[in-house]
C-alpha cells in the first residue's frame, strides 16, 4: 500500500487540499460525497478526481508498494447491493472479460470519460462502477493480459457483434448536449 493513504499526501503534486482548486469524492451506499485532504485512500476503490488546472505530468501516487495478492490469492473487496465504485488496485491493466471470469455472475463495468460508456478495461490508476443484486466479493485477478498491457494499444470498439452472429449487439449514444451515454444491448 501506499506509505501515507491520506489524500493530500497521495497527490501532494497539487499542492494542500483546497477545494478551490482540486478536489475528490467517492460514491458509497447510494450517495456521493466529498472528501477531505486527510481522508484515507483504499486500494480497490474508486474515486472522482477533478482539477481546475491540468498538472500537464502524470499523475503520481506517492511512495508505496503494490497491494499483496498472488494468483492463489488475488485482491479482493466486498461490493454492497446496488452501484459500487471500484478501482483497480494494480499497477497493470485489467480485462473486464477476466474480472468477470474470476468472479462468477458479476455484472458489466461502467467507465466515465467524458461520457458514459459500457467499460471493457479496467486500466492501473483507474475505475469504474459496477451494480450488484446481492453483496458479494469481488476479486481482481492478478492477470496481466497481454493484449491490454503491451506498449501498443489499439483502440477497442466494445460489444460490437455482427447481425449475423448469434450473439448480436449494437451501441446505443444517447448525447443530450451536456453528457453522452454509450450503452450496448
Amino acid at each position: 500500500g501506499l506509505t501515507s493513504k491520506a489524500i493530500s499526501s497521495v497527490f501532494e503534486e497539487f499542492g494542500p487540499y483546497d477545494p478551490k482548486k482540486w478536489r475528490m469524492y467517492r460514491y458509497e451506499n447510494g450517495n456521493t460525497k466529498e472528501l477531505s485532504g486527510s481522508t484515507q485512500i483504499l486500494p480497490g476503490q474508486g474515486y472522482w478526481l477533478i482539477v481546475k488546472e491540468n498538472p500537464g505530468d502524470e499523475i503520481r501516487s506517492g511512495a508505496g508498494n503494490s497491494v499483496n495478492a498472488t494468483m492463489d490469492t488475488p485482491f479482493e473487496v466486498e461490493l454492497k447491493i446496488g452501484w459500487n465504485q471500484i478501482g483497480n488496485p494494480y499497477n497493470f491493466n485489467l480485462l473486464w472479460d477476466d474480472v468477470k471470469a474470476a468472479n462468477p455472475n458479476l455484472p458489466g463495468l461502467r467507465t466515465y470519460n467524458g461520457g458514459w460508456a459500457d467499460g471493457i478495461r479496467l486500466d492501473k490508476m483507474t475505475g469504474g462502477f459496477v451494480k450488484v443484486e446481492s453483496a458479494q466479493p469481488l476479486k481482481f485477478p492478478v492477470k496481466k493480459n497481454t493484449s491490454i498491457n503491451s506498449g501498443r494499444i489499439q483502440e477497442e470498439l466494445p460489444f460490437r457483434n455482427e447481425l449475423t452472429n448469434s450473439n448480436w449487439q449494437v451501441t446505443f449514444t444517447i448525447d443530450d448536449g451536456t453528457t453522452t451515454n454509450i450503452i450496448s444491448g
